[in-house]
């Protein structure tokens, strides 16, 4: 039977501005929490009805926002008719005139705006309250509380599920090869290290500048923040991906020795003593990276899971200037020699950025007389790009939902005597059909900023699971294959 997930890409904005004062928004409800996995029965039923409150409370203040908004559109009218009619002339000539005017206005339009963001607020998390209780509803079903669920859910259909569609073809990875000729010659291996990093959420951030003038006593400045980005965290059990890391890591070894390699037995090279002094330098995973920091990065912010097999260290990074596991040397000039790995904030453990993996595994490579090997393979859920414009007034954000092997971080880097190459893919390499997505626009929640036209962009998005775990270690495959063909021809 097909399953799948389907979540929202969203792309949100708000603004704020010097010549008013904003309503403090609510905190908002997050659809899944850190907590709901240790949830009982009776807890989750108590949240429910707690969402249902807010719910309430929320329909509440969006009629009460609705008419603080009228009433304020109805002042500044009142106070546009006293202007023309020279009522405000009474207050004491011109100065009384303008003043009375001026502020009548923006009194009005304060009020106004007011009421119309806070409906606006009351709406948003009318929806998250929304959100909230369907998740919790699934969540209610999932633990087999029993009884009715406490919300409804909708009727499954009658048709069957479609089959799902044949695995697709994947054409010949194309790869890019750092010092390949160090290559020439391997004969025996031992795969040091092997990483999967499966991405769970990915979220990019632009901020848009625009100077509106002046109102006369100061200059008014507008921020822009939006924010794009989908979580797929509850779909992608880690369970699965300890079950696909731990296959995949087989597999490399079966192709491996397929090529005609010498493979250095598991246990043999996990008995060593100089392989167990490499290994304590690692990490252990399964390791959660979440890349807050490089939310403007034009990758943006992503939460990584690290999986590695059992007895196997994580190992990334590692090394100094020109030489490290990850190659991110670009050689491109002095001012610009590395690429920044956007998936890493190495937060609580900077052992795991600043360890030379490469002096600690010399020993294993004299002890055994054999090159080592460290594969890493990365999986994002799209690419986001953030341009910026010639002018500092402008940024946008171009995004591409699908899943992929990421380019230059999924690599296998070679050590050979203490000299390493790299074979890395060259460009991202897509697996269709896994994300489906449309896109829809809608009027901005905030009522004035959708009388001047601006809309926010949705992306409802299905994420086929079980397609997921059938494709996505099918391409890892195709480029091990690959890996492992240029590895046993000499680096071309």
């Amino acid at each position: 039977m097909q399953t799948h997930r389907s979540f929202r890409w969203l792309l949100a904005g708000s603004a704020w501005c010097a010549a008013a004062v904003w309503a403090q928004a609510p905190t908002p409800i997050d659809k899944i929490q850190l907590n709901d996995g240790g949830l009982t029965c009776p807890q989750i039923q108590e949240q429910v009805q707690a969402m249902d409150r807010v719910v309430a409370e929320a329909q509440a203040a969006q009629s009460s926002g609705q008419t603080q908004a009228t009433a304020g559109q109805a002042a500044g009218v009142a106070a546009e008719v006293a202007s023309r009619t020279g009522i405000f002339g009474a207050l004491g000539g011109l100065g009384g005139h303008l003043f009375g005017s001026v502020a009548s206005k923006t009194a009005a339009g304060v009020v106004a705006e007011k009421g119309a963001t806070g409906a606006a607020q009351a709406q948003e998390r009318q929806k998250q309250a929304q959100a909230r209780k369907e998740h919790l509803a699934q969540l209610f079903l999932s633990k087999g509380c029993g009884g009715a669920a406490p919300v409804p859910m909708p009727a499954p259909e009658a048709s069957a599920p479609a089959a799902m569609p044949p695995p697709p073809v994947f054409d010949t990875p194309q790869l890019t090869v750092i010092h390949g000729d160090r290559l020439k010659g391997v004969q025996r291996v031992a795969v040091a290290s092997f990483t999967v990093q499966f991405v769970e959420s990915q979220v990019g951030e632009v901020v848009q500048r625009a100077n509106l003038g002046s109102n006369g006593v100061t200059s008014i400045t507008e921020y822009t923040s939006r924010a794009v980005g989908v979580d797929f965290s509850d779909a992608l059990q880690r369970d699965r991906m300890q079950a696909a890391t731990n296959t995949l890591y087989q597999d490399f070894l079966n192709d491996l020795k397929a090529s005609g390699l010498d493979v250095v037995p598991t246990e043999k090279l996990h008995a060593a003593a100089s392989y167990q002094a490499f290994a304590r330098q690692g990490g252990a995973t399964p390791r959660v990276e979440d890349a807050e920091a490089q939310k403007s990065s034009g990758q943006g912010a992503i939460r990584s899971v690290f999986m590695a097999p059992p007895g196997v260290p994580l190992v990334i990074k590692g090394g100094s200037g020109a030489q490290s596991i990850d190659y991110l040397n670009t050689g491109s000039s002095m001012f610009s020699p590395t690429v920044r790995d956007h998936t890493l904030t190495f937060t609580g453990n900077l052992s795991l950025g600043a360890t030379n993996f490469l002096f600690y595994e010399k020993d294993v490579q004299k002890e055994f007389d054999t090159a080592t090997l460290h594969v890493r393979v990365f999986v994002p859920l799209a690419v986001i790009e953030v341009d910026h414009g010639t002018m500092v007034n402008w940024t946008k954000a171009k995004i591409t939902p699908g899943v992929l092997l990421g380019n230059r971080f999924t690599r296998m880097t070679v050590g050979v005597q203490g000299d390493y190459s790299y074979v890395f893919l060259k460009d991202d390499f897509k697996v269709p059909g896994v994300i489906e997505y449309t896109v829809q626009e809608s009027p901005h929640p905030n009522p004035v900023r959708a009388l001047v036209g601006e809309k926010v962009k949705t992306y409802p998005s299905t994420l086929y699971v079980d397609r997921y775990w059938r494709d996505v270690p099918e391409a890892a495959r195709v480029v091990f294959k690959s890996f492992v063909g240029s590895l046993k021809n000499g680096g071309t």
